[in-house]
């Protein structure tokens, strides 16, 4: 089979799976209650509710609600935020070049340190460089996210605060407002702030971008420096022990020579495999990493929704129970009730995201 037939093929599955994707958020968002809750007051009138209802389609039939809505999807059309009071696309636009832009700092800073380290750990088996090595991936392996966080803050804060106070390290926010925005405004046309401080030959928003990053892409950066190291240094102990190793050694080649010609070059083949997943990770753990640095991106806004949604949910599941104390909501769950199912686990996400809020 000829591989455009394949990518031909595989592309044409995932339509279906995204037809059903956007069916399932369509009936979500559709079954969460009034549509136009966001906007209404205890002030607006019944004309004020048909005209609102009228401008977001909300009389017209279901069928017809979600071709408009599959439209707009399509279409990056979705809509406007009265809490944001901005477009949607354009607030989703600037927290993904937040959330991207860290990412790639904090993949770039993890793949050029933890290769060299494993390869390193591995030509110095079992000495102390080789522990050292090791015990740090480990660390990174079992430190959660956001205590490491947490560390990196007080001690750039506070600890390094008072022996250095001319430093002023940020710890918060992606740049400082009085600079980009007051001081000396530069045209943000990206949302990458490192492009858009380059485009515009500003050495001074370069610095203070980056320097707003270094911390959080650090945070980021350590766990999958942690998984690099150790799948590195394994992939090196195996190719050192090869036929061909053994054979450049007898011919007289330099240990350098070996490691880094011959030994690092195809240790790395099933190391750069798992790089793309390792990517993938990254944006994964840019939720606690920006919630707990105020970073403007993606994860911080899916914390913030979250916790209001299930705040929410709490609310409306106490409401539930004074309004129906003559249902017994176990035994309804024993049922197979999926609406009081779902409000149930709905209160545990809430419980734990606010224990986590707490923390």
């Amino acid at each position: 089979m000829k591989l455009w037939i394949y990518v031909a093929r595989r592309l044409a599955l995932t339509i279906p799976v995204l037809l059903g994707v956007t069916i399932i958020t369509f009936y979500l968002s559709y079954g969460m209650g009034d549509p136009l809750a966001a906007y209404v007051t205890e002030r607006t009138t019944d004309e004020q509710y048909e005209m609102l209802a009228e401008k977001h389609g909300i009389n017209e039939p279901i069928y017809v609600q979600y071709f408009t809505y599959l439209k707009s999807v399509i279409t990056f059309d979705w809509g406007y935020s009265e809490v944001l009071n901005e477009d949607v696309s354009d607030a989703l636009r600037y927290r993904f070049a937040a959330t991207l832009e860290l990412s790639i700092l904090a993949f770039i800073f993890a793949v050029a340190t933890a290769i060299p380290l494993g390869i390193f750990s591995s030509i110095r088996q079992n000495r102390w460089e080789d522990h050292s090595i090791r015990l740090f991936a480990l660390a990174g392996s079992a430190i959660p996210i956001f205590w490491f966080a947490l560390v990196l803050q007080y001690f750039f804060a506070v600890t390094l605060d008072v022996y250095f106070p001319e430093l002023n390290w940020p710890i918060t926010s992606r740049f400082d407002e009085v600079l980009w925005e007051i001081k000396d405004p530069i045209d943000m046309n990206t949302n990458f702030l490192l492009f858009d401080a380059i485009a515009a030959g500003s050495w001074i928003h370069f610095k203070d971008a980056l320097k707003h990053m270094i911390l959080p892409a650090t945070v980021l950066a350590y766990s999958s420096m942690a998984t690099i190291i150790r799948l590195m240094r394994g992939n090196m102990l195996d190719v050192l022990g090869q036929d061909y190793i053994r054979t450049a050694k007898s011919k007289g080649l330099s240990e350098s020579q070996i490691t880094y010609k011959h030994g690092a070059p195809n240790a790395m083949i099933p190391t750069v495999t798992l790089l793309g997943m390792g990517f993938a990770g990254l944006i994964n753990g840019s939720v606690l990493t920006e919630t707990i640095f105020t970073w403007p991106g993606l994860g911080a806004w899916a914390i913030t929704a979250t916790v209001g949604f299930s705040l929410g949910v709490g609310i409306s599941l106490k409401v539930f129970d004074w309004l129906s104390s003559d249902i017994d909501e176990w035994e309804e769950i024993k049922k197979g009730n999926m609406g009081v199912s779902l409000i149930f686990v709905s209160l545990i996400i809430m419980v734990g995201l606010l224990v986590y809020k707490v923390i």
